[in-house]
């Protein structure tokens, strides 16, 4: 008689941790954002808020977008969305004040238009980006909630119309607008606020219901175990990167002294290729 299999222990030390590491989730916090607006209608919401647009309608919601190129550096949007007349919308998430935003934007919306543009396209039907960059700090440091850049010919007002838009929005200053509210419950995640109508939905759901708790702790579970293979993968570049640049290593020997597992090589040296790149 076939032995009956035991049924799978739940280690509910690691749920009971992983729910409250949840309850302190933000929005600034790039996995449970991307999870919060993976749901058409939040993202709806946040998106009719910043654009001013109340009768925004969006029809797909992608998160963790690739834009893949052969040849030069690839990015990965962590929003892309599409309304119903075929305009795109890019939400990023930035909580470094180090790094060059307006050509970062510029990359990302080269990229952008590289990947979505036919070949033997018209000039006309490179579609339109509207690319909202959101960040805690105020890092243009002029005083505003919303930053909106805006192109136009030189000693003339006639607007460079090239297809994108780019808004800068923060959570560090608060000039009382529907924008800087939703920036502030950005901060707070608060499942208890229901101010923001589908975007707190959501956020009640993932946080307070049992379903979405069940699909926060397994995105959460995977979040920490990737994490910990990202520390040791980070650990490793470091030694592999020095033993090249600094030690003169043959890029072989390095590896295996940094004890980069093979089936990783080659995803190694594109790093390092990458990195110096830059």
């Amino acid at each position: 008689m076939a032995k009956k299999s035991k049924p799978a222990k739940i280690d509910f030390a690691m749920r009971e941790k992983l729910l409250a590491d949840i309850q302190k989730y933000t929005l600034f916090h790039d996995t449970f954002m991307n999870v919060v607006l993976s749901d058409i209608k939040a993202c709806q919401h946040v998106l009719r808020v910043i654009t001013g647009n109340t009768d925004l309608e969006i029809v797909e919601v992608e998160v963790q977008y690739s834009l893949k190129s052969t040849s030069t550096r690839n990015a990965i949007l962590d929003v892309l969305a599409k309304d119903v007349n075929g305009c795109y919308y890019n939400i990023e998430l930035q909580n470094s004040d180090t790094i060059d935003h307006a050509r970062r934007v510029r990359l990302y919306q080269s990229l952008f238009g590289a990947s979505f543009t036919p070949r033997g396209a018209d000039f006309s039907d490179v579609p339109q980006l509207v690319s909202i960059y959101l960040s805690k700090t105020d890092f243009w440091k002029k005083g505003r909630t919303v930053y909106k850049v805006k192109s136009i010919l030189e000693d003339t007002e006639v607007t460079y119309d090239d297809g994108c838009k780019t808004i800068f929005v923060n959570a560090a200053v608060n000039d009382g607008s529907d924008i800087a509210k939703l920036m502030k419950y950005f901060v707070t995640a608060d499942p208890n606020d229901d101010s923001q109508g589908e975007l707190s939905k959501r956020v009640k759901y993932l946080k307070l219901d049992e379903g979405g708790q069940n699909e926060m702790c397994e995105i959460a579970k995977k979040y920490y175990t990737d994490g910990h293979k990202n520390g040791a993968d980070e650990a490793r570049f470091e030694i592999f990167s020095a033993l090249v640049s600094k030690n003169g290593l043959p890029i072989e020997q390095a590896l295996e002294m940094a004890l980069v597992p093979s089936e990783d090589h080659a995803r190694f040296v594109e790093m390092y290729n990458e990195a110096q790149q830059q």
